[in-house]
């Protein structure tokens, strides 16, 4: 699914746009978020961040079928996976057992509140972690808002 809102503002001065900012979702065609990538990012991060959404998402609905309680699981798991790994450098996070000991384990290793200090890739994992496939709409504020720190808006575009 793609989409497109704007919800931030910025100005244009002749071709030089001023101010604003991006998040990009992936999302289920049901219009759930798989992942997002809050702010701008260079391409290999892009295509990075980009194939883990197809994959972790492929997984969970190989290893998940029907089942879209075992498929939140698994992408709150992938989510904070991904949080821990980012915090120690890149490492895995200790692993604790099959299903439920390993959610447990992780989830435990998991801050109770958004983090402010991890940059915005994991605040964004930290977010998808505390609520797995999240309906865009009621996201995308929070992604704007909490983690861009940006207001959202429905103002035009400003020109000078």
């Amino acid at each position: 699914m793609a989409a497109y809102k704007k919800i931030g503002t910025f100005r244009k001065e002749g071709e030089t746009k001023t101010g604003g900012n991006i998040a990009t979702y992936f999302c289920r065609p049901d219009g759930t978020v798989v992942h997002v990538v809050p702010g701008p990012v260079g391409a290999d991060v892009f295509l990075r961040e980009a194939r883990w959404a197809v994959d972790v998402h492929e997984s969970a609905v190989l290893d998940h079928g029907e089942d879209a309680d075992a498929e939140r699981e698994y992408l709150k798991r992938a989510h904070a996976t991904r949080y821990l790994a980012e915090r120690r450098g890149g490492n895995a996070p200790p692993r604790g057992g099959k299903g439920e000991l390993v959610t447990a384990r992780v989830d435990a290793l998991m801050p109770k509140v958004m983090p402010r200090g991890s940059g915005t890739l994991g605040q964004a994992h930290w977010l998808l972690w505390s609520e797995p496939l999240p309906r865009l709409a009621t996201i995308y504020r929070t992604v704007w808002t909490d983690v861009l720190n940006e207001q959202v808006t429905d103002a035009p575009v400003r020109a000078r």
